[in-house]
Parts: C-alpha cells; sequence; structure tokens
C-alpha cells in the first residue's frame, strides 16, 4: 500500500467481500446531525411563515393605495375601488425612479375612472363672470379625501384650490388597468399623431401650471406602460386562440412524450449508429470549416479588399481581415483534429459508451416508472418555489406605511433618459426627496407628502434572508433526492444477476424507501454544500449590481473573477454529490465516505468516464433536437394548415400562429430534457456499477461480473464459468420491473 492509499484508504481498487452483493442490505443512518440541522432550519422556514401569513396582508402589494395610505377597495374606501393620478406628467418626469420615489403628484381613490376629459379653466370662467355653481363644481372636480368643495373654501380661487393640489387641475378620458386609471389612449394603445385633449367646450387641457397637457408627454413619460400594455393586448388574443387549439397542443405534447420514450428505447439497438453519426458529422463540420476559412485567407490575401485591424462590435468589420479566416481555419483545424484523435486512439472507450448507452436503454425498459418519476421533485419544486414567493409577498406587506416629500422641478423634461442614467442615484435632475408625515390636520403641510411603499420592520429583512436560504436548501434537497432514488432504483437493476428475477418488483418505491429510511441526511449535506456557493454567488451578484457604473475596473475584475470560480466550483460539486449519491444508494455510505469513494473510482478511471460522458452528451443532444425539431414542424404544418386531409378536422384561422407553435417547441423540448435526464443519469449510476464491478471481482465463480456480456467483451472480460441464465428477457427489452 503506498503512502497515499494509507492517507486515503478509498483510494484503492476494491477488495473482495464474500457478502457484497450489489445493493448493500445491512444499512444504518448517515449523516444524522446534518438531517437535524436541515429539519431544525425547515421549521425555522415553517415558522417565518406562520409570521408572515399572520402579520402580513398582500392586498396592500396587489391593491393600488393612494397619496394618504389608503387601500383603494378595502376598508372605508370598498366602493372606491380605482386610482387616480392628478398629473400623470409628474410620473412621467421621475421617469424609471418612480418605482423608488413615488409618482409625485396627488393620488385618490375613486369610484370609477374619469369617462371624459376636463379642464379647470372652463369653471374659472364662471367664476371669472361671478357666477359660482357648487353643484358644479363638486360634480367636476375630483379631490383630496379631506376636501370637500361644497363646504371646504367655497369662497377661495379655484386656480388656488388647484394650485395648492387640493383637488385635480385636470383630466383625461381614462380606463382602470389593474385598478390604475390611465388614459384611454394608453390603454387602447392608440396612434398619437396630432392628437390633441379637449374638454366637451372645446377648451384644450391645461395643467395646474396653465401649460397644455399634451398626449407625446404623457406617451413619452409613459413609455414602459405603453410598451407593456400594448404587449398586453397582443397577449390576451393569443392567449385566447391558445385556448381554441389548447387540445391539439396537449395531443402534440403527448406525441413528444411518445417519441422521447421510443427514442430511449431505440438506443439499444441504434446507440452505435448514432454514435457513428454523431462524430462522423462533427469531423465533417470542423473539416469543412477548416477548408472554408482557409479558401477565405486565401481569396483576401490574394485580393486588395483587405482591411486594417479596429476593434468594433461589428462582425463585418473583422471579415476583411485574411488574419480573422487563418485564426478561425487554425481553430477549426485543431477542433478535427480532436475529434479524429479521439475516434482513432479512444474508439475503445467509445465502443464502452456505446455498450452502457445500451444498458441504459435496457434499465429504462425495465423501469419505465423512472421515465415518469422526474415529475414527482419537478412538482415539489414548483410547490417550493410557491412557498418562496407568498412568504416573500406576506413579509413585504408587514410593515408600516412611509411617505416621501418628493418635488420634481417642471422645467424638469419629461422621461428624458440620458440625464436620468448619467445620475449616480438614477434620479431626475434636482428633485428632492425626503422622508415626511402625513399630517390630515392640516393638508397644507402635506402638500407634497405622499405614499411610496410599505416598509421599516427591520426584523422581515432578516426573515427575508432567511427565507431566501431557507429555500435554496430545501430546492437542492428535493432536486438531491430525485438523483438519488434514480441511482438507488438504476443500481438495483445492475447488481441482479438474473434480469428480470433478482429485480425488486418496484425498484423505484423501493429506492425511495430506503431513502426516506436511511440517507435523508446525506442529502441534507450535498444539498447544503450547494446551498453554501449559491449563497456566495447570489452575493457576489448583488455586489456586482451595486458597483455597476461606480467603482475601479479591478475591483469589477475581482467580482467577476470571483463570480467565474464561483460557478467552475459550482458545476465540481454538484459532479461530486452526483456520484457520491450513487455510491451512497449502491454501498449505504455517508455523504463523505461515499465521496472520496467515487473521486478516487473516477480518478482510477478519468479517460473512460470523460469518453462515456462527452459520447452520452453527443447520443442525447442530437436526440433533443431531433425531437424538438419534428415536433416543432409538425406543428409548423398543423396550425398553419398546410395538412391536406387534417383541414377537414381542424381550419386553421389564427393570426399568432406562432404562439401554439412556440408552445409545442418550448414544451417538446422540456419533455425531451426530463426523458434524457434520466438516460444520463442512468448512463452515470450504470458506469459507476461498472467500474465498481471491474474492480471488485475477477470473473471467477466465487467473484463473477454482474455487467452484461456486451460489456465484458468490450472490456476484454469474462466470466470464468458459464451464466447463461442471465439477461433473461431484458436482453429483448421485453420486461417491466415497473
Amino acid at each position: 500500500m503506498t503512502e497515499m492509499d494509507e492517507k486515503h484508504p478509498e483510494n484503492k481498487p476494491r477488495e473482495f467481500e464474500p457478502e457484497f452483493h450489489g445493493i448493500v442490505k445491512n444499512r444504518s443512518c448517515t449523516d444524522v446531525i446534518c438531517l437535524i440541522i436541515f429539519i431544525a432550519v425547515m421549521l425555522g422556514e415553517v415558522a417565518v411563515a406562520i409570521v408572515a401569513f399572520s402579520k402580513g396582508d398582500p392586498r396592500i402589494l396587489i391593491k393600488p393605495t393612494d397619496s394618504e395610505g389608503n387601500i383603494c377597495g378595502e376598508g372605508n374606501f370598498t366602493d372606491r375601488p380605482n386610482l387616480f393620478f392628478f398629473d400623470l406628467v409628474q410620473c412621467a418626469r421621475a421617469g424609471p425612479a418612480v418605482a423608488i420615489i413615488g409618482c409625485g403628484t396627488p393620488q385618490v381613490c375613486v369610484k370609477q375612472c374619469p369617462t371624459k376629459s376636463w379642464t379647470f379653466v372652463t369653471l374659472q370662467a364662471q367664476e371669472t363672470a361671478g357666477s359660482i355653481n357648487l353643484e358644479e363644481r363638486k360634480k367636476n372636480l375630483i379631490c383630496r379625501n379631506s376636501f370637500d368643495p361644497l363646504k371646504d373654501d367655497t369662497t377661495v380661487k379655484l386656480s388656488e384650490i388647484v394650485i395648492k393640489q387640493k383637488c385635480a387641475a385636470y383630466y383625461l378620458e381614462s380606463k382602470p388597468l389593474l385598478q390604475r386609471c390611465l388614459p384611454s389612449f394608453l390603454v387602447d394603445a392608440t396612434s398619437l399623431v396630432a392628437m390633441e385633449f379637449t374638454d366637451p367646450s372645446g377648451n384644450q387641457i391645461l395643467d395646474e401650471n396653465n401649460k397644455v397637457v399634451q398626449a407625446l408627454n404623457l406617451e413619452k413619460g409613459n413609455a414602459a406602460m405603453t410598451k407593456f400594455l400594448r404587449f398586453a393586448n397582443q397577449a390576451q388574443l393569443a392567449l385566447s386562440e391558445v385556448k381554441k387549439v389548447y387540445q391539439y397542443i396537449i395531443a402534440i405534447l403527448i406525441i413528444a412524450m411518445i417519441a422521447s420514450f421510443i427514442w430511449c428505447l431505440l438506443l439499444n439497438w441504434f446507440a452505435c449508429i448514432m454514435v457513428v453519426f454523431t462524430l462522423s458529422v462533427c469531423l465533417l463540420f470542423f473539416t469543412g470549416a477548416c477548408a472554408y476559412c482557409i479558401y477565405g485567407y486565401f481569396y483576401i490575401a490574394n485580393s486588395t479588399a483587405g482591411g486594417r485591424f479596429v476593434l468594433s462590435q461589428r462582425i463585418e468589420t473583422y471579415t476583411v481581415l485574411k488574419e480573422f479566416w487563418l485564426g478561425l481555419a487554425i481553430s477549426a483545424g485543431i477542433l478535427a483534429l480532436i475529434v479524429l484523435i479521439i475516434v482513432i486512439f479512444l474508439r475503445n472507450r467509445i465502443r464502452l459508451a456505446i455498450a452502457i448507452i445500451r444498458e441504459a436503454s435496457k434499465a429504462i425498459t425495465c423501469i419505465m416508472s423512472s421515465l415518469f418519476f422526474p415529475l414527482i421533485p419537478f412538482i415539489l419544486v414548483l410547490g417550493t418555489v410557491a412557498l418562496w414567493m407568498a412568504v416573500v409577498l406576506y413579509l413585504a406587506s408587514t410593515g408600516t406605511r412611509n411617505f416621501r416629500n418628493v418635488l420634481i422641478p417642471t422645467n424638469n423634461p419629461v422621461f428624458n433618459i440620458d440625464q436620468i442614467e448619467s445620475s449616480s442615484e438614477k434620479l431626475p435632475q434636482n428633485v428632492q426627496v425626503a422622508p415626511c408625515t402625513m399630517d390630515m390636520a392640516n393638508v397644507s403641510n402635506s402638500l407634497h407628502c405622499y405614499f411610496t411603499y410599505y416598509g421599516g420592520n427591520e426584523w422581515s429583512y432578516y426573515l427575508q434572508a432567511y427565507n431566501i436560504v431557507a429555500t435554496f436548501w430545501l430546492l437542492n434537497f428535493v432536486i438531491a433526492f430525485g438523483e438519488i432514488v434514480l441511482a438507488g432504483a438504476f443500481a438495483s437493476w445492475y447488481w441482479a444477476w438474473s434480469k428480470p428475477k433478482d429485480v425488486p418488483a418496484l425498484p423505484i418505491l423501493a429506492s425511495v424507501t430506503r431513502v426516506l429510511r436511511y440517507h435523508l441526511g446525506t442529502i441534507a449535506v450535498g444539498s447544503f454544500i450547494i446551498t453554501l456557493i449559491q449563497i456566495i454567488r447570489a452575493i457576489l451578484a448583488y455586489i456586482q449590481s451595486k458597483v455597476k457604473g461606480v467603482g475601479s475596473c479591478p475591483a469589477k475584475f475581482c467580482i467577476c473573477l470571483c463570480q467565474c470560480c464561483f460557478w467552475c466550483l459550482e458545476k465540481i460539486m454538484r459532479f461530486i454529490n452526483k456520484n457520491a449519491y450513487i455510491v451512497t444508494a449502491m454501498l449505504g455510505k455517508s455523504f463523505c465516505p461515499a465521496a472520496a469513494n467515487a473521486f478516487f473510482l473516477i480518478l482510477r478511471n478519468c479517460l473512460r468516464l470523460a469518453v462515456v460522458d462527452n459520447v452520452t452528451g453527443f447520443v442525447l443532444f442530437v436526440g433533443k433536437v431531433t425531437i424538438t425539431a419534428g415536433i416543432t414542424a409538425l406543428s409548423f404544418y398543423f396550425f398553419s394548415g398546410q395538412i391536406p386531409w387534417i383541414r377537414d378536422v381542424f381550419e386553421a384561422k389564427m393570426t399568432y400562429v406562432y404562439v401554439p407553435i412556440i408552445i409545442c417547441a418550448v414544451g417538446t423540448f422540456v419533455i425531451a430534457s426530463i426523458f434524457f435526464s434520466v438516460m444520463a443519469f442512468a448512463v452515470d449510476t450504470l458506469f459507476i456499477c461498472v467500474m465498481e464491478d471491474l474492480e471488485r471481482n475477477d470473473g471467477t465463480e466465487e467473484k463473477p461480473y454482474y455487467m452484461s456480456q456486451d460489456v465484458m467483451k468490450v472490456l476484454g472480460s469474462k466470466n470464468k464459468f458459464k451464466d447463461t441464465d442471465r439477461d433473461g428477457c431484458c436482453a429483448c427489452c421485453s420486461c417491466c420491473c415497473c
């Protein structure tokens, strides 16, 4: 035994153990302490959820709130569900900062949005003539809750009331969108060419500063809202069309599911053809690309049309350089040479990859429930995300009302994005923002004091952070649970001497039982490591977003470098975890010994693993692309009505025909990814099992190989006795162990 082996007992070939017959039956609970910590953290998450649900009210986030902090449609404002803005131009002047500082104009809850356009100029003319009609004033004015035009300041001029922002100076014909009153031309996405606003008397609409309200200013200031509204309108129409054809979409996705299943079965017979085809296509592609780039190099070298090197973001700048084509030719040539070397010198390992892919296809055929088991972790992931979002919303609504005094100069340009982006705080020029208190007894003291957001509970921020960490851990725990269950099922299939007789009747259920009884602690350890790395990456991403646009280049470079390093670390740990789960499912070891066992086993067979993984990736990628492209083409011809015999059943009259096609394409890709992820994990599990089998056994009757005849042939091994009773009906893929 070498010094390395003495330090790391796992770094040595396995010794024969007479009692070992694949899946270890006599197990004990692993990593119990970490499981207890995980349960404690989850109980803490339950406590956070209870606090959030008992103290929070997400209605205050969903429903609009007026300037005084009253929720429209709730409490005393049940009959006033819509929010009205006195002057939307003020929102436009705030630009994107409106989400931070609020809209610098009074907002009140109203029963219904204005159905006509109006300006105070009309009533002001009556005042000048000495005929003030209080009833008409009451009828037309939209005022703050604390001001009554019939009782308060009836002798004060209307212009003064408007200037003090007790009532709105104007309003436009509006419609509610998410309970916010917005001008109809925004909601309806009407063209703004030469649009002018006038009241029923023909007067131009003026604001409190006697400036004409222009549609272009409103549209410019609310550009993002306008785009959203137009998109929402198109999305609504597209959704209505999707509802008409949803049954056909479901049928096409079922076809995609069947195609993915059949593809997994066909790999048993056509894996060799697919691998040879994939490698041939890669070799031809890189060789052809190299030849084309060499042609481009000599073409430019022999002409006078060449240019000189200039840094640019346009690709056309580089395509006129002979050095550009030479660099591409060298790169393509190197890649072609690498593929050729792999084909020539690693052909035996490619044959091993093909044999293991075929074995994985047999395993999936015998354990068909493995193809549908990933739906359970997927549903659990969706439930975890839904719980996280609910807790976030409820915690965000536990705060108190916060008011700010917002003053934006009227001479500020409307939504000057260049000016706002140049500001370090991303706020409009000369804007003044300060905390304030809404004084209901003296509205004049609260002239520019508006409700901005709910918050102020410092403890809620800590609970939000706890919620994020717990959610990350739970998500990784669920994903790891799915992996270790599949590993146990496929390992039980491999280590069955006579298939399917020795395979458990319900391999997935048996694996779930083992994991729940013994190995939840191991899952907790592995998922915690990934969670820790993800939290660090999230913190780095937050810091990166804060220093964007400010700070020194070396600091930004260091942050980007750290992000890259932790991204690589996460990928490495996911790889180690996956193989540790396979060893745990097979041998019943705790996380650290299992990870060490898997790591050194892979280290002793690293070249084999590299070839098997890459060949499997190639084959499954080709399958995924083929199925997605085929189903997308089918959906295109179906929904566009280009299949003659289908026209009698389905008549295509769709404006947004691409929407169901995209849904089918994305759905097919997701379905194929789920099916092929099971296939990839089966290959990984069987590879570990084959390497373990190869090191533990020597083919004698006392230490027989459990691998199939095909795998033994590739590895140059064989059992030194007759084993004709093996691979019963699994050899012809007719068994089903569920």
